[in-house]
């Protein structure tokens, strides 16, 4: 197996990799590597536009070069404490979608801190809608992981395709947590997608939540897991289009702006 934590933001990078080496832990002859994309105006082929407004951002934010050696010093100050956990450190000057299509096609899961600058939610957009990956999206300061793998999981039960791949991706994690709680809300019976999954031998929790009124269903499912104890959230992600989410206020949407733990999404 092969693991890409995508490094965007220095601010982020101790999140990220946390959340990396955890699965690893799951996952010990796991391929483990750092990734950052290297937006350079300078550099990068692309249309006029693109370029333009690539400057622009660099007014704002700094040069492509100064958020690399940030990004870098971040990672070689956890590096430095997490000498037990081998992830190699790579680089590409790329536009950073077409970048991360390029790079991570044979990962078998990619790892993202949640952000809301343009980079991290392009690579957030090629990770799941353009490769097709299981993301292991984290929050950006989460507040109760610290690297030590993920010992109780929750999976939000919604008998969806989405959620069948998520199951399928998280399956090492499903095996290696000592606690599994299978949140439905609404609606009684939650052990028919771990068994359409090859999961159904597996000991798990079933917890079914009343809808509460006024509450988006994504944020109280987060919410549930949080209840739970839950170190890591399994769910299938955007069963609509994305942008028809985020228009509307979808599920996934209200998900990730409440979750205080790692989730794995697949699309």
């Amino acid at each position: 197996m092969k693991i890409i934590a995508i490094l965007n933001q220095a601010d982020s990078v101790e999140a990220c990799l946390d959340a990396t080496a955890s699965a690893a832990i799951a996952v010990p002859t796991a391929i483990l590597e750092a990734l950052h994309i290297v937006v350079d105006p300078e550099k990068i082929i692309a249309a006029s536009e693109e370029i333009e407004f690539q400057r622009m951002r660099e007014e704002r934010e700094g040069t492509a070069p100064e958020k690399r050696a940030a990004v870098k010093a971040a990672f070689d100050a956890w590096a430095l404490t997490h000498r037990d956990v081998a992830i190699q450190w790579r680089t590409l000057v790329a536009q950073e979608e077409e970048g991360l299509v390029q790079a991570a096609r044979n990962a078998d899961l990619l790892v993202m801190a949640r952000s809301h600058d343009m980079d991290t939610g392009d690579a957030f957009h090629a990770a799941l809608m353009r490769l097709d990956k299981p993301l292991l999206l984290v929050p950006h300061a989460p507040e109760q992981h610290k690297g030590n793998g993920f010992a109780t999981v929750a999976i939000g039960v919604a008998d969806t395709s989405a959620e069948h791949h998520a199951l399928l991706a998280a399956r090492p994690w499903l095996e290696a947590a000592s606690h599994i709680v299978a949140l439905r809300i609404g609606e009684d019976g939650v052990g028919s997608a771990l068994a359409d999954a090859g999961l159904g031998a597996l000991p798990v929790e079933e917890r079914v939540a009343p809808r509460k009124a006024g509450e988006n269903l994504g944020a109280q499912i987060a919410a549930e897991a949080s209840a739970a104890g839950a170190d890591l959230l399994v769910c299938g992600a955007y069963r609509h289009n994305q942008l028809i989410e985020w228009l509307v206020g979808g599920t996934t949407r209200h998900l990730l702006d409440t979750a205080t733990m790692p989730v794995l999404l697949a699309h």
